[in-house]
């Protein structure tokens, strides 16, 4: 008797010990046949058959010099790309997600995502690190980018990217509180960062682009401007883009097509 009181002991520890670890594991994105999407969405790039938004409001996707190769907008130093927001609602309150595996750590401060008007007035974007001038040593931390840093912190502890080829699901938030912008950024569902700065702005159609890769660009003047070689080495495996907030059960649930 004593034992067999002893086994079930031990099997009810283990099975303590096996939820844990369970819990205390960081989820990964898991890709689908088929993906996952809800309601708001504006913008689709799964890069699956070329570099085209699957519902047509954005379009046509100009490539400079990256390539799109299994299912990924493959972006690297002096290389990006850019479509033009031809039709949908205005954006004001709006959430971007994207599924991304880094390819390296240096050259930093380059955007994975980056929705601005075309004179590069007003955007809102996700950015891997700052600006090298900035730092002595490399800057891995997501950051999220605005003109004259209107809506930007310096986040910390926020996320330090150590490691290159982990998918990655990257989502970030931009909420209206007060009349003030409520930024949240997500890495792989988890919250990394929120805070309230600046103010919301629309971004309309045929007035705007989503830019891959590049901190920002002018039209006019086809400069990276004020910034120069800051770039992104990734490969973005999918976009999606919203015009509405979600909320962290909604996130959750999003996949990439595969």
């Amino acid at each position: 008797m004593i034992k067999y009181w002893y086994l079930l002991i031990l099997l009810f520890l283990g099975s303590r010990l096996a939820t844990s670890l369970n819990a205390n594991t960081t989820s990964q994105p898991q890709a689908t046949k088929e993906g996952h999407t809800v309601a708001g969405l504006v913008g689709h790039f799964t890069f699956e058959k070329g570099a085209q938004d699957l519902l047509g409001n954005f379009g046509p996707t100009e490539l400079n010099g990256v390539k799109v190769n299994k299912g990924a907008l493959q972006v690297d130093r002096a290389t990006w790309a850019q479509a033009p927001y031809i039709a949908g609602p205005v954006l004001y309150e709006k959430t971007f997600v994207s599924f991304v595996r880094l390819k390296g750590l240096d050259p930093m401060g380059g955007s994975l995502i980056n929705f601005m008007r075309n004179d590069a007035s007003y955007y809102n974007g996700l950015a891997l690190g700052e600006t090298p001038w900035k730092f002595s040593a490399i800057n891995t931390y997501w950051n999220a980018v605005s003109e004259s840093k209107n809506r930007t912190k310096n986040l910390r502890p926020g996320f330090k990217e150590e490691n290159t080829h982990e998918l990655l699901k990257m989502t970030i938030v931009y909420k209206n509180i007060g009349g003030k912008c409520q930024t949240t950024i997500y890495r792989n569902d988890q919250q990394i960062a929120q805070y309230l700065q600046g103010k919301l702005e629309t971004l309309a159609p045929n007035n705007s682009k989503v830019l891959f890769g590049m901190r920002q660009f002018h039209d006019k003047t086809r400069l990276y401007v004020p910034y120069f070689q800051v770039w992104l080495k990734a490969d973005i495996e999918e976009v999606q883009i919203y015009d509405r907030v979600l909320s962290p059960a909604e996130i959750k649930v999003l996949d990439y097509v595969k």
